[in-house]
């Protein structure tokens, strides 16, 4: 669920923060991780010299602490954490349940107490979802648009496969899991994700890390992320219509079609008959195989 977060903090708690990257240096490794805990590009003669240079950087495993002047972060992968506290290796082609993820902010709390008060400017929800068909054959052949738009990103090659359709306060992502981390052939790991930007976290009332250890979080994202995904174009293979459906489908299955209206009454004409030619032709098997895979894995990683 929770993958890469940008966590701000401001004034007092910018300034401890700083203080605890330079502490961890002399910080014994902690019990639960027998990996490397920190690295700490201390830019400044002492700890306690009254003026600073900055930027401050440090590193807890694969989180990223940057201290600027008027702020500082903590970024990178909450997901990409867990593995590599628990095996020491960086991925996250995995699951990782609710307190799981618990689990690794407390493990950052250890080190930085202000945590829960850090705001939260950049959010990474998604699922890894084991299909029956190719995670490259789902984006390349069925995943069209998102609201009968082309993705803004496109890349398909020998190491990665995915779509990506840009917006203002959020973006969503479609990937092949599997190929990124070079899994074994018979692996078919879907991944959808949806990266909430400033506005778009919240809007859903949600402000800071505390609010992360609150199920209900969870659910304002996830309802959230599926209203998303029901407004993406997926749709099944149709060569095998007669003509007459499959010239409308077509037409109906290219971008530029729809960005020719600017009456929102033909647009929506069109729109009912493009729905209802693919409810016809039962042409949402996949995009509904995989909706049913996000309740259940929702359904499952909240419960764990």
């Amino acid at each position: 669920m929770i993958d890469f977060v940008n966590i701000q903090f401001r004034n007092k708690e910018k300034y401890e923060l700083e203080d605890n990257i330079l502490l961890l240096q002399n910080l014994p490794e902690p019990s639960i991780n027998r990996h490397k805990i920190a690295s700490v590009n201390q830019t400044i003669d002492s700890f306690t010299e009254e003026k600073r240079s900055y930027p401050l950087k440090g590193k807890i495993q694969n989180m990223n602490i940057n201290c600027y002047e008027n702020s500082s972060v903590i970024q990178n992968s909450i997901h990409k954490l867990h593995n590599l506290r628990l095996t020491g290796r960086e991925h996250n082609y995995n699951e990782l349940t609710f307190s799981q993820t618990l689990d690794n902010l407390n493990y950052l709390k250890h080190f930085f107490p202000k945590l829960p008060d850090g705001k939260l400017t950049r959010l990474e929800f998604g699922f890894n979802l084991y299909t029956r068909e190719e995670a490259q054959s789902i984006i390349t052949k069925n995943l069209l648009m998102h609201k009968f738009k082309d993705p803004s990103r496109y890349r398909r090659n020998s190491t990665m496969c995915y779509k990506e359709f840009t917006h203002s306060n959020y973006d969503i992502k479609v990937y092949d899991k599997a190929k990124q981390y070079k899994r074994p052939k018979h692996e078919n790991i879907l991944r959808f994700e949806i990266r909430f930007k400033s506005k778009g976290i919240h809007e859903l009332g949600i402000y800071t890390v505390r609010d992360l250890y609150r199920k209900n979080t969870y659910r304002k994202l996830f309802i959230k992320s599926m209203k998303r995904f029901d407004e993406l174009q997926i749709v099944d293979q149709f060569n095998a219509l007669p003509t007459e459906q499959y010239n409308k489908l077509i037409q109906f299955s290219n971008p530029h079609f729809w960005s020719t209206f600017n009456n929102r009454q033909t647009r929506s004409r069109y729109t009912n008959a493009f729905h209802s030619l693919l409810i016809e032709n039962d042409l949402l098997q996949t995009k509904q195989r995989i909706r049913n895979l996000l309740q259940k894995n929702f359904i499952k990683l909240i419960n764990n």
